[in-house]
This record gives structure tokens, C-alpha cells and sequence, in this order.
């Protein structure tokens, strides 16, 4: 399982406003939880759309299998966390072709050689010998490994931490 995690910390601003931030006593912790929250809301649709454009999963597939819990006042890190469930190929419109299954995972269409669908479902199987058992399933991207990889990171942290800051800049504001 792969996660992805902001806390607050680091930037100009962000030290600027610590130093504000004593004044405001009780009222600083919920105020710091909502602004991580919003910007952990906005790098996880980024995170969304730069899975789905990477791997080629639906976006409501990606929302099903990422759980996210979000920072409060106690607990000041907005965490998302992707199931390690292992797609078939046959998700990625694949179909059946003479020389095996032809699917779509991470948005590039190949054919996956002497590979089949058994009929009634949509998965895609290997044998592994002659014989006619055992069969190996055909596996695709994985959205808990793909969270942890480049596209997908870079996307996450410009999103997140520049939410964070803005909307750290407007909590601030209301503080005071």
C-alpha cells in the first residue's frame, strides 16, 4: 500500500504565520486542520485525474480505492491511502483477438500473447503449461503502487502543499 501524506511545515509563509499563530491560542489547531484539509481535498483530485490519465483506471474506480482521512485538530496530517487490489487486463477494454487479449492498461493498447477471456467474465488468464490447468490471471497498474510513482507524486505535492498555503494564508486572515 502506498501513502501519501502533507504536514505543516517549511515555506516563508508558513513560518511567518507560526509566529502569528501563538496569538491565537485555541483557535489555531481547527484553523490549521481546515487548511490542511482543503488542500489535501484539492492535490487528491489532482492525484485522481493524473491516476486515471496514467494508468487508464476510471476515476470512480480510483475514488473507491483510495480512502482518505482527513487532519482535525488533534491530528494535523491529511492522509491518503490506496488499496493494493491488483486490476485484470481485461478492465482495460479488453477483447479477444487470434493471437490473445487486447487491453488498454496504462493508456497503451497491446496484444497480450496467448492469453483468454473465460467465457462470462472479463478476465484475462495465462496458461502456465500445456496441460489445461493451472491458468495465471493477467494483472494491470495497481493504484496503490501507481500512487507511489513520478507523474502521480509531482502531481499530488504541487496540488496539496500550494492548497495548504493559500488557504493556511486565508485561515490566518479570519484569526485575526
Amino acid at each position: 500500500m502506498a501513502d501519501a501524506q502533507i504536514t505543516v511545515g517549511g515555506g516563508k509563509v508558513v513560518w511567518q504565520l507560526a509566529k502569528r499563530l501563538e496569538t491565537a491560542g485555541k483557535r489555531a489547531q481547527p484553523a490549521l486542520a481546515r487548511a490542511l484539509n482543503r488542500g489535501g481535498d484539492m492535490g487528491r483530485t489532482q492525484l485522481f485525474i493524473s491516476l486515471n490519465h496514467t494508468t487508464g483506471i476510471s476515476r470512480q474506480q480510483i475514488k473507491h480505492a483510495i480512502s482518505t482521512r482527513q487532519a482535525s485538530p488533534g491530528h494535523l496530517v491529511y492522509t491518503l491511502t490506496g488499496s493494493g487490489k491488483e486490476t485484470n487486463i481485461g478492465m482495460f477494454a479488453g477483447r479477444q483477438g487470434k493471437k490473445g487479449v487486447s487491453a488498454a492498461p496504462w493508456k497503451k493498447r497491446r496484444v497480450f500473447k496467448s492469453s483468454f477471456f473465460i467465457k462470462g467474465t472479463k478476465k484475462s488468464y495465462v496458461r502456465t503449461s500445456k496441460e489445461r490447468g493451472p491458468l495465471h490471471a493477467m494483472f494491470g497498474p495497481n493504484i496503490g503502487r501507481e500512487m507511489g510513482k513520478e507523474p502521480n507524486v509531482t502531481a499530488w505535492e504541487r496540488a496539496a502543499l500550494n492548497g495548504v498555503e493559500r488557504r493556511l494564508i486565508h485561515e490566518i486572515g479570519r484569526l485575526f
